[in-house]
């Protein structure tokens, strides 16, 4: 964790020298190269991290919204079902009433007609 001062410090003082590169380095010293080279990655790594931070957080707002939107849509999908559940035991009790219903009125018919048939049985054996 490098601090801005740091980095501005390492940047201005040092990396972008001509004499920091690692080749100018190299020459001078084999193993001072390899440091020459990690302070530019650190360097370099800071500008990415100061880059990529907002946009981490800028990400993590939105799957948080994301979260609340997928949970909101959930809920309301577990009362859609939960609704044509209630449709369909509503749809399924309607056709039982309407085949008792049919039953009912063919009864109905054959009783009329029975009716009908011991009246002029009745008025037949009047006469």
């Amino acid at each position: 964790n490098l601090g801005e001062n740091t980095i501005r410090k390492v940047r201005n003082n040092y990396v972008s020298k001509a004499e920091f590169q690692p080749e100018e380095v190299y020459k001078k010293s084999q193993a001072a190269k390899s440091l020459a080279v990690w302070v530019k990655a650190m360097v370099n790594f800071y500008d990415v991290v100061k880059k990529v931070e907002p946009k981490k957080k800028r990400y993590a707002e939105e799957k948080a919204k994301l979260d609340k939107a997928l949970s909101a849509l959930k809920s309301k999908q577990d009362e859609l079902n939960s609704i044509k559940e209630k449709v369909a035991k509503l749809q399924a009790e309607c056709e039982k009433m309407l085949d008792e219903k049919n039953q009912l009125e063919a009864e109905m018919a054959k009783c009329q007609g029975r009716l009908e048939r011991s009246e002029k049985l009745i008025v037949l054996l009047k006469d």
